[in-house]
């Protein structure tokens, strides 16, 4: 099992590896643990997809820093299904 969960994170790319990242250290114990945490996360994305003209509503909060709004935007853009990079940009830049 804790072969699995090792191989399990080789595996992940994009908006995956970013939530797998995040996870607090030592919050997972089993591979059936980091399975129902996965599928929980991302089963309930696949019901509510954003619009990707939602983008220009990511805005930098106030005291947060830019390096801190750019990790959240380049995070929360994945979340964007289908929106083309030139719209990311956009929105990053609105």
């Amino acid at each position: 099992m804790p072969t699995w969960c090792h191989m399990f994170n080789a595996t992940l790319l994009g908006s995956a590896r970013l939530w797998f990242d995040e996870l607090p250290p030592e919050s997972i114990d089993s591979f059936k643990d980091l399975r129902k945490k996965f599928l929980t996360h991302y089963l309930q994305q696949k019901r509510y997809t954003r619009d990707p003209v939602e983008l220009h509503h990511v805005k930098q909060r106030e005291g947060e820093s830019t390096e801190a709004f750019i990790e959240r935007y380049t995070s929360e853009s994945l979340m964007f299904k289908g929106a083309p990079e030139l719209m990311r940009i956009y929105g990053f830049i609105h």
